[in-house]
């Protein structure tokens, strides 16, 4: 049975490539993966592909249909097959490829935590194209998936800059909302302040008029004043935490605000509602009883009227706090861990293009792209997806080169998803 592995966009595989002799015998090929095996360690293994001073010419001694392959050599000698192979794939490079092999083992390489790596043992490698006049043949390769440090190190950094800069409007427009509060009750304050200071009270006046008009006044004097002083703490000290504070400031600063305003728009209110009563007051000290009547009504209306417009804005502009869009896992955390939140990022770089849309296919049940997942999850996402050892696999690749401490390795772009018996077997 055949597990067909159909290549298209993203992922990045290692093509490593020791220099080991092809096995000769089951005993040898045993200390072979054994000594490969214990190789990977990313952190004392560098890989001995040289520079190649000319590529191999594929056309010499063979048919097309023939497969390439070198002498095995005396044991002391290098592999001649593992370095023909790399120099007809750094001949082919940039070129699409068809290789065929047979999955040996299934492992992981050995180091840190954070650059560990799942691979895969290939026995009998035979890679093919249309360009090339030959196959390439060799005796075994280790293909190791890769974690994409850098550009998870650029989207971590990219999406946090972006989710502040979100924080950073919310800050605004609540900056502003308080802003505007406290500039209307600042003139209510005013207009109190004349109330109790240049108004001549009558001496006809009724005593209980009086004093209720006073302290109508004062309670409009005292809730504007208090908006005021509310108002300038919150929007002086909050920008002050958001810009200055430590890491989570942002955050900080925005929820206090926002927490806030039902404490100011309650003084706000309570001050709007004693001006209007201690208008209806003066209405009945300086008039006589059918237009006090009238104005008191007039009054009595336009509390209803902004009591009742209250409610309905309260109730129209209502949302559910559980349906909120926070940036907090964000702004606190390395990676990203909602899906709405993605959605709304603006990333303008491909590959961080690329790498969201392999996290959001991962939380779809979608194939994932091993390469670009988060940390922890490259060796899971492979191992679902790897054939089982024994089993014939065909995959794409295109193949591209690249330097490295220690020489050059080959790197093998593609996609992973396999095709059993002619029907596509998805694995997330």
């Amino acid at each position: 049975m055949m597990v067909r592995w159909d290549p298209s966009r993203v992922i990045d595989l290692e093509c490593d490539l020791p220099d080991l002799p092809p096995a000769s015998s089951a005993a040898d090929a045993q200390e072979e993966e054994a000594d490969v095996g214990g190789r990977t360690c990313l952190s004392t293994w560098k890989h001995p592909l040289g520079r190649c001073s000319s590529p191999i010419d594929l056309t010499e001694g063979s048919s097309s249909s023939k497969p390439v392959q070198a002498a095995p050599g005396p044991r002391g000698q290098a592999g001649q097959a593992h370095r023909q192979l790399r120099e007809g794939l750094l001949a082919a490079t940039m070129q699409r490829l068809r290789f065929r092999a047979v999955v040996t083992r299934c492992g992981r390489t050995r180091g840190r935590k954070a650059w560990q790596k799942d691979t895969l043992l290939l026995r009998n490698v035979v890679a093919t194209s249309n360009d090339l006049p030959q196959k390439i043949h060799t005796d075994h390769i280790w293909l190791k998936a890769t974690m994409l440090a850098a550009d998870k190190l650029l989207l971590t950094s990219t999406i946090r800059k972006n989710a502040t800069e979100l924080k950073g409007k919310e800050l605004a427009l609540h900056k502003g909302n308080f802003d505007a509060v406290g500039t209307q009750a600042a003139v209510l304050a005013g207009f109190a302040v004349v109330m109790v200071v240049e108004f001549h009270m009558p001496e006809t006046a009724h005593f209980a008029l009086q004093g209720i008009y006073y302290v109508f006044a004062v309670i409009t004097l005292v809730a504007n004043l208090r908006c005021v002083a509310m108002t300038t703490c919150i929007t002086v000290m909050g920008t002050g935490l958001a810009l200055r504070g430590p890491d989570g400031s942002m955050v900080r600063a925005v929820e206090g605000m926002y927490n806030q305003r039902a404490i100011v728009f309650r003084s706000f209110g309570t001050g709007i509602v004693a001006c209007c009563c201690s208008v209806a007051v003066i209405a009945w000290i300086k008039m006589d009883v059918i237009p006090a009547c009238i104005c008191t009504g007039a009054i009595a209306w336009t509390l209803f009227s902004i009591a009742r417009y209250t409610r309905f804005y309260l109730d129209f502009f209502k949302f559910n706090e559980d349906e909120v869009v926070s940036l907090d896992d964000i702004l606190g955390a390395d990676l990203v861990n909602k899906e709405n939140i993605v959605k709304q990022l603006g990333i303008g770089s491909d590959t961080l293009v690329r790498l969201l849309g392999a996290i959001t296919q991962n939380r779809r049940g979608v194939t994932a792209d091993c390469g670009c997942v988060l940390m922890n999850q490259v060796g899971k996402q492979l191992q679902r997806l790897a054939p089982k050892p024994g089993q014939l696999v065909e995959f794409d690749a295109r193949v591209r080169w690249y330097r490295k401490l220690g020489g050059w390795d080959l790197r093998l772009s593609h996609h992973t998803r396999f095709e059993k018996a002619g029907m596509a077997v998805r694995r997330g």
